[in-house]
């Protein structure tokens, strides 16, 4: 973007956020078409003649505004596919959103789709929708940590289904198969504390689809230090039910044990993986 600064007011180095307003083609990309037919300096795009010649800044030739890719030289109207940029969860290169199916339990489906570039509060669909399918604006996140605690394919677990395996961080804890704390005697002490921690894992959760690395690390090592403070004996759990939470603990508390020295979001959603896996062990 070739930007006037005749002032002298943008240095080098300065961080600077703007809007740009553009036409684009089918494939996202930004096209003027009333740059057609016209001459471009490559350098200097700014300066646009009606024929050929060379640019008066700095002397080189211009261009056909069709080879700098400024005209959608296919002759066809291209329309976008376009859907609310709430309605999609991204982690990493994966962009998932939730469709509406009718007639189906549940109601809704988790689908990876590929997008184009962010037009405004929206997304270029490329892949992965259909035009009168509905998405999910507002919820979707809670939608899906629903469907990770149902073990059913969400964003953090395409696959689906509850992952039996532990997941050795760092070398501090071996991998091993954790039992799911199905039918055990529950206590109010112990429903504080799991409540604690789902809060936790939801907050950490909605804040890694809004790529907010401080809110997420936060809330994660909040569950770190609940975990780290509690006392099994305390929750006054049957032997096998304490036996089972033990193990679903200290499984949280290795893969939340270096919250406070995460340097990146990837560092998170390596070790949320993890939990992720721990927490659908807790809730079934």
């Amino acid at each position: 973007m070739n930007v006037q600064n005749p002032d002298g007011l943008i240095k080098p180095g300065m961080f600077v956020q703007g809007t740009i307003q553009a036409t684009l083609d089918g494939d996202g990309k930004a096209i003027n078409p009333e740059l057609a037919n016209k001459w471009i300096c490559p350098m200097h795009p700014e300066v646009v003649r009606d024929q050929k010649g060379d640019c008066e800044v700095c002397g080189m030739d211009l261009v056909k505004s069709e080879s700098m890719g400024l005209i959608n030289t296919s002759g066809q109207k291209q329309e976008n596919l376009l859907i609310p940029a709430s309605a999609v969860l991204k982690t990493g290169n994966r962009a998932i959103v939730y469709v509406q199916i009718p007639g189906t339990d549940p109601t809704f489906e988790g689908r990876e789709v590929v997008l184009g570039s962010r037009v405004g509060d929206q997304y270029i669909v490329k892949y992965g929708l259909k035009e009168g399918e509905l998405v999910v604006r507002k919820g979707n996140f809670k939608i899906d940590s629903a469907m990770q605690i149902a073990a059913k394919p969400s964003m953090m677990n395409p696959a689906g289904g509850s992952s039996g395996r532990g997941h050795n961080h760092g070398g501090s804890m071996p991998s091993k198969q954790i039992q799911t704390m199905e039918n055990y005697e529950s206590t109010a002490p112990f429903q504080k504390v799991k409540s604690l921690i789902i809060d936790a894992y939801f907050i950490s959760e909605a804040a890694l689809v809004k790529d907010d690395f401080k809110e997420s690390k936060t809330a994660l090592f909040a569950m770190n230090i609940v975990l780290s403070a509690t006392i099994p004996k305390s929750f006054d759990l049957s032997e096998k039910a304490t036996e089972k939470w033990n193990e679903i603990r200290d499984k949280l508390i290795s893969d939340t044990e270096h919250a406070q020295h995460w340097k990146s979001i990837d560092d998170i959603r390596s070790s949320f993986k993890g939990v992720s896996q721990s927490m659908l062990v807790l809730e079934q």
